[in-house]
């Protein structure tokens, strides 16, 4: 049997660690509203997510439940299951190694989002916050960021993004929802935190790079 790559968690554990995700967010005034979602994986068949509603930056644990993978996927969604919810689901399905997920309003990603959906992508180039993505080890060269249109059916979503996955230039830890914002994730919610933050700093340059031309 093949060990998966996230971290064994616990479901207490996944938990804390989503709600950990979500008040960093709302510290960080990323998450206006009701707006934002987090998820941290527990195993290969399930997820502790945000649920639908509720200030995500003062979320506790009354305000997370427990996903199934594969029956929200493939039945009936649960009834406290974010609309944004299938999009985590997917990400978890597609990818083993994913243990954790952030999806923020930055407004640099909201703003950039829009301005650079006819493109699909957002490319970041010598910028020396690139090395804090996992595996890119220097600020030369360049690393993106994919952007879809927005999409009201987020089970269609998700599978327009898992299909783009297979030709996406690596390594890439998030995509960018068009005048929505962004999701971002990794290993596990360390990770998860650290590329949501880093994709964050360098949107916020590219707009103040634009803004400057």
């Amino acid at each position: 049997m093949t060990t998966p790559a996230f971290p064994a968690m616990t479901e207490p554990q996944a938990v804390e660690a989503t709600i950990g995700l979500a008040r960093l967010a709302g510290a960080r005034g990323w998450v206006p509203g009701t707006a934002g979602n987090f998820s941290v994986r527990i195993d290969l068949a399930r997820a502790a997510i945000t649920a639908s509603g509720g200030q995500k930056g003062e979320v506790d644990e009354s305000g997370v439940i427990v996903a199934d993978i594969a029956a929200n996927l493939d039945g009936q969604v649960q009834p406290r299951l974010s609309a944004e919810g299938p999009l985590h689901l997917q990400l978890y399905r597609d990818d083993p190694a994913i243990g954790a997920i952030a999806h923020a309003h930055p407004l640099s990603a909201v703003v950039l989002s829009r301005r650079h959906l006819a493109a699909g992508r957002i490319v970041f180039e010598g910028w020396e916050m690139q090395k804090a993505v996992t595996g890119v080890t220097t600020h030369e060269g360049s690393i993106e960021l994919p952007v879809f249109a927005n999409d009201q059916d987020t089970k269609r979503l998700g599978l327009r993004v898992s299909e783009a996955m297979k030709s996406w230039k690596r390594p890439c830890f998030g995509y960018l929802i068009a005048g929505h914002g962004i999701y971002a994730w990794g290993r596990d919610a360390f990770e998860a935190r650290k590329h949501l933050e880093a994709y964050a700093h360098l949107l916020d340059l590219v707009l103040e790079e634009e803004r400057r031309a």
